[in-house]
This record gives C-alpha cells, structure tokens and sequence, in this order.
C-alpha cells in the first residue's frame, strides 16, 4: 500500500516550463560530462563538472524553483530563493492579471513567478491577420480572456476560505 505524505487539501502551482528546462539542463549536462569522460578521460571530467553542475543549479533556481503551494491555512510562495509563508488572515485580494499576484494586509503586492500566469489568447493578431470583422472578434477575445480570468481565479479562491475577489480590471 503506498502512504501519500503530502497533505489533503494542498496545492502546488508551478510554471510548466519549468519541468521542461530542467530535464533539458540534465540531459545537455550528461551529455557534456559523458563527452568530456570520452575525450579527455575522468580526471578532466571531475575538473568540469563543477561547472557544469553550477550552471545547472543557475538553470534550476531560474526556471524550477520558483512555486507557489496553497492550502487551508494559506500560501507559501517561493520566488528564485525566497520563501514566504502567510496565513489568509493576511490577504486582502489575490489577483490574476498578468501572473498570480496577493495583496496583502500591510499593502505589500506579492507576485508569483511560479504560480499561474496569463497566457496570450490564440489569435491575438500578432500575425497582422484576424478572422471576421475587427469589432466582432476583438469582442469575442475579450470576453474569451474575461472567462478564462474568472476560471482561473474561481479555481485558486477555491482553496482559500474568506478572500474576496478584487474587481476585475478593465482592458
């Protein structure tokens, strides 16, 4: 039977690609250190694989560590190599305008950088080129984005009992 430690209720949020740059970082540093063993032998090898790995920690606090994890009694979120933990007491509003951020009690504004952020809705007209009049579908985008905002937040507030949204922001 397998024993889960982490506990009920508690959720992680980290940014996708983070995963990914990692197991990219692993594989491209394996490959450099297994070249190096192939060419020079093992003794060169131990010389660069300080560096190699210090590269890969860079890569990893860059891209991997950064987390948000939420839960009853509130949030810790970790930003490169900073930590912090508040309770919900704490927070008068969470927001998901360009990526998670909490507002909290004293007026500080806490962004998340591994936390949930807002993607670019398809067919933003980055190509010069839109589908339809420009009016119907610059509307049909709005409210696209408004709905996925809203989603988004209803999903996150789930986990945090007594936090009132802010008023949503008008693009």
């Amino acid at each position: 039977m397998t024993d889960d430690t982490r506990p009920e209720g508690v959720r992680t949020f980290r940014a996708p690609s983070g995963p990914v740059a990692m197991v990219i970082g692993v594989a491209l540093s394996l490959f450099l250190l297994g070249d190096a063993v192939a060419r020079a032998g093992w003794g060169q090898m131990l010389l660069l694989a300080p560096w190699v790995l210090l590269v890969l920690w860079v890569v990893y606090v860059n891209t991997f560590a950064s987390v948000v994890r939420i839960d009853d009694q509130g949030a810790m979120v970790q930003n490169l190599l900073r930590r912090t933990t508040f309770g919900w007491s704490r927070v008068r509003g969470v927001d998901l305008r360009w990526q998670l951020t909490f507002s909290l009690e004293d007026g500080k504004e806490l962004s998340c950088y591994g936390g949930p952020a807002k993607a670019s809705p398809a067919g933003s007209g980055r190509t010069g080129e839109r589908s339809g009049s420009r009016a119907g579908s610059a509307r049909w985008t709005r409210s696209r984005r408004v709905g996925r905002r809203r989603r988004r937040r209803r999903m996150l507030l789930s986990c945090a009992p007594g936090i009132v949204p802010p008023s949503s922001h008008s693009s």
